[in-house]
């Protein structure tokens, strides 16, 4: 009787488990639901404890939640570090030296934070400068030739991911049957976004806007195509600027007819906004203040405008100059430097509603070309073949090279302006600077107003060759590993010339350095 006991506490015992299992799982989620009531309860009384905070506490609670995240982004970095470091020490050694090196690991970190720390505060005022030109090599590709990316597949093509250095992207038609290409005319303007540095947006004096995938050296079809269709009942006037936002979504553009014209990337390249009654004259420049939706734009008819696209509204405008503005730039703080043919340089401080007047060189040429090197310096580049570097805190540049791109003096006599400085540019915040003539280079400079020996602030550093052409734009993208130019048969604003030879293309320059 006994044994058959047994086997019955047995075979019920699985059952018993079982109900046991049920009443267990229960408890368990019974403790579970208890756990995330207080949870929500403790979010709650966090909640209602920031809602009574005062703005003093809370950006002291958001100030060691920052220090916090650093720390731990810190210690991860080192610890990556010390993994690589480790598997070539002896087991040893490491014991020996285990308390120097906490010690020395706890210091580094702190030299480190604070560091960042700094970097971070300059940043965000705009007066963080990196120090990136001498350091800049450019690759050996770029005595060769140049390869010609285009849109339509070729068996003979070289593959644009594969080629380096200095690189010519021709808009071909769409299809290969025909179509009609996009740039027929002259490349006048580029910009790429400084929060998306994969695209890039050129337009040329036919009216067309084009969008361009840098990381893969080709056309962006799909963009273009819509464009194209947007625009194909607006006049065909040409385009002399474009810009684009931080985040990529809105690029503008404006041209000979005096509009301004907002086009959504993310809604499919659709016109959103049309600012026909702005300029009366022809826009000439265009720049967003970084990090925000205000936009600046100059015109032949001598003044500078504000718009809001945050509102999709004109806001104010700016007088001064007396003859047309040709070009203009922005940085993050609301400054903005003109430059129009009476020869002068005009820095705006709109907070203020105040302006500052630069006189260029009475006997040299008009000023053509604008940039920002960082919140308080500035260049520009001129008719008479130099390039000027500015302080907003005197009324003379602080030195002028002069003859930046030299041409035989066969070739500067009958066409003059394959001398001037059509297009200048900077990447934000560094001592990288480079500039575009029509002598078919590309120069690029040092630049470091501190220095005491005046021919040392602005040195030449390098020459892109073989860009055959008008260089009409200039842009670098965000971190300075991308330099790309708009190269026209002609000038930007007129048709004084005619380069034969040359292609309207988009150049792409891939810049390394070496630490």
């Amino acid at each position: 009787m006994g044994s058959v006991r047994r086997r019955k506490r047995s075979r019920d015992a699985p059952e018993e488990d079982k109900a046991r299992g049920r009443t267990r799982g229960s408890d368990e989620e019974v403790t579970s639901d208890s756990e995330e009531e207080d949870y929500l309860a403790n979010d709650d009384e966090e909640e209602r404890e920031r809602e009574k905070e005062t703005p003093e506490q809370k950006r002291l609670r958001l100030a060691k939640a920052y220090l916090k995240s650093m720390e731990i982004q810190s210690e991860a970095e080192l610890a990556q570090k010390e993994e690589g470091d480790g598997d070539d020490d002896d087991n040893e050694g490491e014991r020996e030296d285990s308390d120097d090196g906490v010690r020395g690991n706890q210091q580094k970190r702190k030299v480190d934070l604070s560091e960042r720390l700094k970097v971070d505060a300059l940043t965000q005022r705009g007066h963080y400068q990196r120090q990136l030109a001498e350091h800049l090599r450019l690759s050996p590709a770029t005595k060769g030739e140049i390869c010609c990316a285009e849109s339509t597949p070729s068996p003979t093509r070289t593959k644009p991911k594969s080629a380096r250095g200095c690189v010519r992207l021709v808009c071909r038609p769409l299809k290969t049957g025909g179509g009609g290409g996009f740039h027929r005319k002259s490349l006048t303007g580029v910009s790429i976004p400084s929060g998306d540095d994969s695209k890039c947006y050129t337009v040329s004096k036919c009216g067309a806007l084009v969008g361009w995938d840098i990381n893969e050296l080709k056309r962006n079809n799909e963009f273009t195509k819509s464009v194209r269709g947007e625009s194909s009942d607006l006049s065909k006037e040409a385009l002399y600027s474009v810009c684009s936002s931080d985040d990529g979504r809105l690029v503008v553009t404006g041209g000979h007819s005096g509009l301004i014209r907002v086009w959504d990337v993310r809604a499919g390249g659709q016109c959103v906004k049309q600012f026909d009654r702005g300029h009366r004259s022809e826009v000439t420049g265009l720049a967003f203040q970084k990090g925000t939706m205000q936009l600046f734009s100059c015109s032949s008819d001598r003044t500078v405008k504000i718009w809001s696209l945050d509102d999709m509204a004109y806001v104010d405008t700016l007088f001064g100059h007396v003859q047309g503005c040709v070009q203009l730039d922005c940085l993050r703080k609301e400054r903005v430097i003109s430059v129009a043919e009476d020869r002068t340089c005009r820095l705006w401080k709109v907070q203020d509603e105040t302006q500052l007047l630069f006189k260029g060189s009475p006997t040299g040429g008009n000023i053509d070309a604008c940039c920002f090197v960082n919140g308080t310096t500035f260049m520009t580049g001129s008719q008479d073949n130099s390039v000027s570097l500015w302080t907003m805190f005197k009324k003379r540049p602080t030195y002028t090279l002069h003859n930046a791109h030299p041409v035989e003096q066969d070739l500067a006599s009958v066409n003059p302006c394959r001398t001037w400085i059509h297009s200048i540019a900077a990447c934000a915040n560094t001592d990288l600077v480079a500039s575009g003539s029509g002598n078919g280079f590309i120069n690029l400079y040092r630049v470091n107003p501190d220095q005491q020996d005046a021919s040392d602030r602005i040195r030449p550093m390098c020459t892109i060759p073989r860009v055959e052409g008008y260089v009409n734009g200039l842009a670098f993208n965000s971190d300075a590993t991308v330099l790309v130019a708009a190269v026209g048969q002609e000038p930007r604003l007129g048709k004084w010339d005619r380069n034969k030879s040359a292609k309207n293309a988009l150049f792409c320059q891939r810049l390394q350095f070496e630490d």
